[in-house]
């Protein structure tokens, strides 16, 4: 049974980082010293997607697969395309809002969908326009979010970007 989070709630001040693939799960050591663990690719995704909620302001961060086998639980947002430290090809990362189910945050959410193409197509000026429209939007849960991408984007602007450029965000580190 899920419960809407209440007023007087403590805040979460952690970030996590949710990924599904296969892994080993087990007791892991020698007989002197040992430890129950989770090792896989799976894992060491799911470690590098959570250590960037800080820097793009979400509490919890969701890999594709996850996405994949539980967006229509969910009211999903698309956070990045990411390539993480460790990996040769990018994933699309989301993070989950509680409680959007209204037509303002399905419009919200399309606008969403368009500063990332806008992103995409190399419009970077139309990215910072649309993350400046969105910075109230979501009962503003995202504005640290679309700070990071104003920054981004003004960045980018002043890059050498190939015509074949993916969009996909490159970790310089774990």
């Amino acid at each position: 049974m899920r419960r809407s989070p209440q007023k007087d709630d403590p805040k979460v001040g952690m970030g996590a980082g949710i990924n599904t693939g296969l892994g080993y799960l087990g007791e892991m050591g020698s007989t002197s010293r040992h430890s129950y663990d989770i090792l896989g690719d799976a894992v060491s995704t799911a470690a590098r997607i959570e250590s960037k909620c800080k820097e793009y302001g979400c509490l919890l961060l969701v890999g594709e697969a996850t996405y994949e086998a539980t967006k229509d639980e969910f009211f999903y947002l698309k956070v990045d395309d990411l390539q993480v430290k460790g990996k040769s090809v990018g994933l699309s990362i989301y993070t989950v809002l509680d409680n959007m189910n209204n037509k303002s945050d399905a419009k919200s959410k399309k606008l969403h969908a368009e500063m990332h193409e806008a992103y995409k197509a190399q419009k970077f000026d139309e990215a910072i326009w649309l993350c400046e429209r969105l910075m109230r939007h979501f009962s503003g849960k995202m504005e640290g979010y679309y700070t990071m991408w104003i920054e981004r984007c003004e960045y980018m602007k002043t890059q050498d970007l190939p015509e074949d450029w993916d969009g996909i965000f490159i970790a310089q580190s774990k």
